[in-house]
């Protein structure tokens, strides 16, 4: 995504894995390096992505299976 004088790119699933060339820019200056989701210590499930627009992207993503006290939380993955 680029707006103006900032940039963010990243991997497919929206991850900025350490080290990388990959991060958010402006200008010249890299302010954000890494970063990463996780759902209960899990890394999400990518379901789909893509860009919307020469500025735009969106990703669609799904937990996994998560135990917790009361039971497991099943996936949300499409089917």
């Amino acid at each position: 995504m680029r707006e103006g004088n900032s940039v963010l790119i990243t991997e497919r699933d929206g991850q900025i894995s350490w080290p990388s060339d990959k991060g958010l820019c402006f200008f010249d200056t890299c302010l954000i390096s890494s970063r990463s989701m996780y759902a209960n210590g899990k890394a999400w499930e990518l379901l789909n992505a893509g860009n919307i627009t020469h500025y735009a992207s969106r990703i669609f993503l799904a937990n996994r299976v998560i135990a917790t006290e009361d039971g497991e939380v099943a996936t949300a993955s499409a089917t």
